[in-house]
């Protein structure tokens, strides 16, 4: 089987891409940047022209879309940029695959879809059918890629999907201000540890599992044809608590000062997605919240100490 996988360079892609490897299947990467441990072609997804070159050239079997503006605070600070990659990179990746009679087109949507669940009463868990509420930008342009991910299912007949995979962590996580990474960088330079105002309780998916979802999905692209598909992690848990298991990982207990509380323009609001659609089509997650935040720890604390080691070894002999 043949893979043809946008942002292979980002936090998902550089696990997913040696995973579907290891399995023996044929992949290419296709991104801006090198990145870490980058194997692939270097384009852009606004670039419809090399776009459809390179996917004409690979002849995939399965694509997926995972290039995109991931960050909420960039994408408010920068709105254009952002509303062109996340809406219009995912139209370019949907019509290159329809010129090109590729059916099986699985794209990255968003768990900030859904934002804040409100009928006659208080609705907790969301399903793939419940209303796409949140209307911060980059949740605007997730919902927008989302949809036009629908329609092209609709109007065209391609077994495209939109995956809305929750709050992903997991080591070489690129996203410095995400709770996890941020967390652990502050334990290992002894700093502040900075939450968003609020506690929102939220899953948490280790990145190993997030991959094998997208792998899964796509290889049962047609089963979910036209849907939205939620990939789930750990039950919800507040940030707060998630800091202080990560305090409790490194070794160390957790002061009142570990933390300051920071504005949140975005009002997160608490999430409890539901997983019955994957898990009744038989996938469910292999990594417990304790056992990814642990292996994450592990994996930047040896390249911390990595890093450390090699700055003592450049400086200068005193004598």
């Amino acid at each position: 089987m043949k893979y043809f996988i946008t942002g292979g360079s980002g936090l998902i892609g550089r696990h997913l891409v040696p995973l579907l490897q290891g399995r023996g299947h044929e992949v290419l990467s296709f991104d801006v940047s090198p990145g870490w441990n980058f194997m692939g072609v270097l384009g852009d997804v606004m670039e419809l022209t090399l776009l459809l070159e390179e996917l004409r050239d690979f002849e995939p079997d399965k694509v997926i879309h995972l290039a995109a503006q991931s960050g909420v605070e960039a994408a408010r600070d920068n709105p254009l940029p952002s509303i062109y990659v996340n809406v219009m990179g995912t139209v370019n990746v949907l019509e290159a695959c329809r010129q090109l009679g590729i059916k099986d087109v699985v794209t990255a949507s968003s768990n900030h879809v859904y934002g804040e669940q409100v009928t006659n009463e208080y609705v907790w868990e969301v399903n793939e059918d419940s209303p796409l509420n949140h209307r911060d930008l980059y949740s605007a342009t997730k919902v927008a890629g989302d949809v036009l991910t629908q329609s092209y299912a609709e109007c065209y007949g391609m077994n495209a999907v939109a995956v809305r995979n929750t709050n992903t962590f997991g080591p070489a996580d690129p996203h410095a201000d995400h709770i996890v990474p941020a967390t652990i960088h502050a334990l290992l330079n002894d700093g502040l540890m900075t939450l968003r105002e609020g506690r929102a309780a939220k899953s948490y998916l280790y990145v190993e599992d997030c991959a094998d979802a997208y792998a899964f999905i796509a290889d049962n692209a047609a089963r979910f044809k036209g849907q939205g598909v939620n990939v789930v992690g750990s039950d919800p848990v507040r940030p707060d608590l998630l800091v202080g298991s990560l305090y409790r990982i490194a070794g160390k207990s957790v002061p009142e000062e570990a933390w300051i509380i920071g504005p949140n323009p975005n009002m997160e609001t608490a999430e409890d997605m539901s997983a019955q659609k994957l898990s009744n089509a038989g996938w469910m997650p292999k990594y417990p919240l304790e056992m990814g935040l642990r292996l994450t720890w592990e994996w930047f604390k040896e390249e911390h100490e990595k890093r450390e080691r090699a700055d003592a070894e450049a400086q200068p002999v005193r004598g």
